[in-house]
């Protein structure tokens, strides 16, 4: 039987290629960029990376697959039998979800091949389907063990909460990319109007993560067992997670309010250079806590919130 930290390793995996395939699907949109012709602000090998994400996620979806279905019946993910992958294909909250987000993927992969010849058209295809299967982890875990209209709730604040999460990751992979070439002047000028562009959706990204994130946390102890959490397992990692997203805010402040104007103000190539690098390593420190709190995540649903 595999291990639990094996099953936490596959959940936390699949969470960011999802969330990063549909955030980096999203981004030429975020920022606006002309994705019929040759943009320079289009990452480069943008296209072969979200290929690569979408067929990323659909082996992550087979592993996390198989490993769920060799915990359930106590045996080696390598011997894993088609009758127990039956036994749970139409499992609500596992087999079912699964099949759907494959489905979904395989459709969006084999479109996004298809119309290569009208890019705009294929990555809204993509972004479409790729979101589509994202939204299916709503139905795995805390909210798809919620029951009733109740679990109804949970699962589209869920489904919203993952969006707004994927728009932030995709949008610290994207400009990591378009920031690790060289930097000249113009180009410079156009990085920094995006970041400033995305910096009013990434307000409202923040006012949905934390209304969703309190909704759901809400919507898995209940209003009366909020007091006890802070002295359970999960509180403890809970309060993890907090504490990753208080260094991604501060991260996404200092980015907003200090490194961009100076990146814009930036009068001298050595004083643009300098600047560059300061919104380099803050962007990859970012970076670096959303991928540990998306293992933080994968280890909040596989705890009991009340133990």
């Amino acid at each position: 039987m595999p291990d639990l930290s094996a099953i936490i390793v596959a959940q936390a995996a699949l969470y960011i290629l999802l969330l990063a395939l549909t955030g980096l699907a999203a981004f030429p949109f975020v920022i606006r960029v002309q994705i019929e012709t040759a943009d320079p602000l289009l990452v480069p090998h943008f296209r072969s990376a979200v290929a690569g994400l979408c067929a990323a996620s659909i082996v992550g979806s087979a592993v996390h697959c198989q490993l769920m279905t060799a915990a359930m019946f106590g045996t080696s993910s390598w011997t894993v039998s088609l009758n127990n992958l039956a036994a749970i294909a139409w499992e609500p909250t596992m087999g079912l979800p699964i099949m759907v987000r494959v489905t979904l993927l395989l459709v969006g992969l084999i479109g996004f091949f298809a119309l290569k010849r009208r890019p705009a058209l294929a990555l809204v295809w993509m972004l479409v389907f790729a979101a589509l299967a994202m939204a299916t982890l709503a139905f795995t875990g805390h909210a798809g063990a919620t029951q009733g209209s109740a679990g109804l709730w949970h699962r589209l604040g869920d489904m919203v909460h993952l969006v707004a999460a994927s728009l932030w990751l995709g949008a610290l992979l994207g400009f990591s990319a378009l920031l690790s070439g060289p930097i000249v002047s113009g180009y410079a000028h156009r990085v920094v109007a995006a970041l400033a562009r995305f910096a009013r959706l990434g307000t409202v990204i923040v006012m949905v993560l934390v209304a969703t994130g309190t909704a759901n946390l809400l919507f898995i102890v209940g209003w009366a067992a909020v007091p006890t959490v802070p002295g359970t397992a999960y509180g403890k990692v809970l309060a993890i997670k907090l504490g990753l997203l208080a260094v991604m805010l501060a991260c996404a402040a200092a980015n907003r309010w200090q490194l961009v104007p100076r990146l814009s103000a930036a009068s001298t190539p050595d004083v643009t250079l300098s600047a560059v690098g300061k919104l380099r390593l803050c962007i990859a420190i970012e970076t670096a806590a959303v991928l540990i709190l998306l293992f933080v995540v994968a280890l909040l649903g596989r705890t009991d919130p009340l133990s």
